[in-house]
């Protein structure tokens, strides 16, 4: 899939990606990366996305691993139907996102944090409903 190599989540790097850390990873020995939504979250208009895909391009390094975030807003095995088709829309958009910057592995939690009361039975058959395609 990709050539072993130095490797880092660009959070740990820079947590918001701005154009002078485009240079700096430009110029660094990292040559695979994991991205998050949250490291272009000030980019309203993709320019500052559209930079880091050039300079993925130009040097060949990669972006390997999107890692989807882990909240409530995220969780699509949430038995609130409200709350999952969120989730679901948000993680198609995000989906997109990981496409866009082709990256093969994505790190997904399908729910929140284990609450002892929680009925699993049903957050997974919110979980199937996405896998078959019925969710939102």
């Amino acid at each position: 899939m990709f050539d072993l190599g130095l490797g880092s989540s660009v959070s740990s790097v820079t947590p918001l990606v701005m154009p002078k850390d485009i240079e700096a990873v430009e110029n660094s020995k990292i040559s695979t990366f994991e991205l998050t939504p949250g490291n272009f979250s000030t980019d309203y208009d993709g320019a500052l996305r559209d930079a880091f895909l050039r300079m993925l391009r130009r040097t060949g390094k990669k972006a390997v691993s999107y890692h989807i975030p882990f909240s409530r807003q995220d969780d699509f095995s949430d038995p609130d139907e409200k709350f999952r088709k969120a989730a679901v829309s948000r993680f198609r958009a995000l989906l997109h996102e990981a496409f866009r910057f082709d990256c093969r592995i994505i790190v997904l939690h399908p729910s929140t944090e284990l609450d002892a009361s929680d009925d699993r039975t049903v957050r997974s058959a919110a979980c199937l409903d996405l896998h078959s395609g019925t969710a939102a």
